[in-house]
């Protein structure tokens, strides 16, 4: 009731349409374009780059040019984790498996 259905002949037209998944190299470019302050995009790459692997929030901060203790890196880094695209995990922060499909 008031929604919207495919009719038999469009169910027909998407059958064979292959769901894409994008990779790594379409997924970091494309929020890394997506981010407008500098130091974030300096974060976010930083931790891409080091995938899988994660670092602590005074060498990321140290790596982006980003005071870790400043109110700068901590909205940099709620910026990010708003947008999932890194986790803190036991004090580490790691870029968002997420972003690497193709490996996990």
């Amino acid at each position: 009731e008031g929604g919207l259905t495919l009719t038999d002949a469009g169910q027909a037209m998407v059958a064979d349409v292959e769901t894409v998944t994008p990779t790594s190299k379409e997924l970091i470019p494309l929020w890394s374009r997506k981010l407008k302050k500098a130091g974030a995009r300096r974060m976010f790459e930083y931790l891409t780059g080091i995938w899988p692997d994660g670092d602590t929030r005074e060498n990321v901060g140290n790596k982006s040019e980003v005071e870790p203790t400043s109110g700068t890196f901590r909205g940099y880094l709620s910026m990010l984790n708003t947008r999932d695209l890194v986790r803190e995990t036991d004090g580490v922060l790691y870029a968002s498996d997420d972003l690497f499909p193709e490996q996990t």
